[in-house]
């Protein structure tokens, strides 16, 4: 079953983790593992540019300050 396959079942946040092979929980976690901090990046960018979230609700809904979500967008 494709994840696009069925929309609305999954968020964003989960079709974006499992395209890039992590866990939602891994997005959460303090860590510089590259494939983690990518698709947390993924996660920054959507909010910010689809869904029109501020850096600063970005930031605290994840654990990190805003200036860390402005860098991760760039």
């Amino acid at each position: 079953m494709n994840v696009y396959s069925s929309p609305g079942l999954q968020t964003p946040e989960e079709i974006i983790c499992q395209e890039w092979g992590v866990t939602t929980a891994d997005i959460y976690r303090r860590t510089r593992q590259r494939e983690i901090v990518d698709a947390r990046y993924v996660v920054y960018k959507y909010l910010r540019e689809i869904r029109g979230v501020s850096f600063l609700k970005i930031g605290k809904r994840y654990g990190f300050d805003h200036s860390t979500v402005i860098w991760g967008i760039k």
